[in-house]
């Protein structure tokens, strides 16, 4: 440790033997004890080493999945100073509980991010607790009416005052840049899928998110590239849908307008894959839906897509209903 120590001393241009022995013979000098003048400098090492893993632990970034489906999407984004909350679909009390599991608290919590308005993105208690507490909730500047819209029995005009709404510039919470881009999904107000970067050491981390989404488009892709971890919907399995008892309206609507099945989640991730330059190590599959898909072919249809492309190393993790999936490190 104290080589540790001494090499991060040196690159300030002083020893940690030197800056020990000169702490020592100064004490000394000016009648202070041995003792004293000990436990004085263990204090200091002490100190030094809680800054140098501090600074450590500033490159890292931490991505985990609090639960993603029809009933409710959150997702936590950390590093060693800031949480970020992509969503807020489940209530307080789901809430409270998975944030205990990873040692956090609501009141941890420096900001929600939000896609949209639909409620399994968006919990009108959960946005009652942010309120209380004085935590902020981004959304577009175009969703938050319609937030307000669908909520209008459980939230009020005063609960506005906790939302920052933003265009399509990035912004900065802590030390992670936000970047909103727009996907196509029929919701009010329009759909954000969100990017986030962090500046480390060994270059840019980014994660990238877009839990629901109905076309596979392009500039949506773009965004996908270079990302360390890609969260994206795998809604449903084709057949499964087909053979559903659903309504041929809502079976349109989910293809069309809604969301992206099991192959078009695959082509997607292979594309954003093939365009980067660093390739994702982690890819997470969203949304996916209790009746007409299963983790099974969720899973062997984005794998064996990647592992066709030559992209077999990229792990696939799951989400799941109602409780968390794992914690990446980014």
């Amino acid at each position: 440790m104290n080589n540790i120590i001494d090499t991060n001393l040196r690159k300030g241009g002083i020893g940690f033997k030197y800056l020990l022995s000169l702490f020592l013979t100064h004490g000394l000098s000016h009648g202070l004890g041995r003792e004293h003048v000990q436990a004085v400098v263990n204090a200091y090492i002490y100190g030094m080493i809680l800054n140098i893993f501090d600074s450590l632990d500033e490159n890292k970034l931490f991505f985990h999945s609090l639960g993603s489906s029809s009933s409710g999407n959150s997702a936590l984004v950390w590093d060693n100073k800031t949480n970020i909350l992509i969503d807020c679909g489940f209530n307080p009390t789901y809430m409270r509980k998975h944030l205990r599991a990873v040692d956090k608290d609501i009141t941890d919590i420096k900001a929600v991010l939000v896609t949209h308005s639909h409620a399994d993105h968006v919990n009108a208690y959960f946005i009652r607790e942010m309120e209380s507490c004085g935590i902020p909730v981004y959304c577009h500047e175009e969703v938050l009416d319609p937030i307000f819209r669908r909520h209008h029995h459980f939230l009020k005009h005063s609960h506005r005052r906790i939302f920052h709404t933003f265009r399509d510039d990035e912004f900065s919470i802590g030390a992670m840049t936000i970047k909103p881009f727009e996907v196509q999904h029929d919701s009010d107000g329009g759909c954000f899928g969100y990017t986030i970067y962090k500046e480390a050491d060994a270059g840019k981390k980014k994660i990238s998110v877009a839990t629901d989404l109905a076309v596979p488009e392009q500039d949506v892709i773009a965004e996908f590239i270079d990302s360390d971890v890609m969260m994206i919907e795998s809604n449903h399995d084709i057949e499964m849908l087909d053979n559903s008892k659903r309504t041929v309206w809502l079976k349109h609507r989910i293809k069309t307008t809604g969301h992206l099945s099991n192959e078009e989640c695959a082509s997607f991730a292979v594309d954003a894959v093939k365009k980067s330059n660093n390739p994702p190590h982690t890819i997470v599959l969203a949304h996916l839906s209790s009746e007409c898909n299963t983790h099974a072919l969720a899973h062997a249809c984005t794998k064996d897509a990647l592992t066709s492309a030559g992209f077999g190393n990229i792990k696939v993790s799951l989400t799941n209903r109602n409780h968390p999936g794992e914690i990446i490190e980014v």
